[in-house]
């Protein structure tokens, strides 16, 4: 249980903001509008 010490030393902001900003970054990389349909092509092809 030495790893439960460790946890208070975390950084939660910073955890925090990272999830966030990755949450972001996806749903606008797989947005339609954006790269949506050349993510679900390549997909595609690379299935068949």
């Amino acid at each position: 249980m030495d790893w439960l010490s460790h946890i208070s030393q975390v950084n939660w902001l910073a955890v925090l903001l990272a999830f966030i900003s990755s949450m972001a970054i996806g749903s606008v990389w797989y947005m339609p509008a954006v790269l949506g349909k050349r993510w679900m092509a390549a997909i595609i092809g690379a299935m068949s």
